[in-house]
């Protein structure tokens, strides 16, 4: 017959441990993925706050009034 299964798939992990083609990819993924999440953190909390500014400036200007 051919090889046994195992070692087939012994050489498989072993060959997909050892490359490293590929890792930069990998890196690069996932500093796009913390960038990005850090962006959107950022604009939501900043967001809010100048939501919560123009609220409190609308509140605080006179009603104008439509002769």
């Amino acid at each position: 017959m051919g090889k046994p299964m195992t070692t087939g798939v012994k050489r498989l992990v072993l060959d997909l441990v050892l490359d490293d083609e590929g890792q930069d990819l990998i890196e690069y993924g996932l500093l796009i993925g913390i960038i990005t999440l850090a962006s959107v953190l950022a604009m939501t909390t900043i967001g809010n706050k100048v939501k919560t500014y123009f609220s409190n400036l609308n509140t605080a200007m006179p009603a104008s009034t439509t002769p």
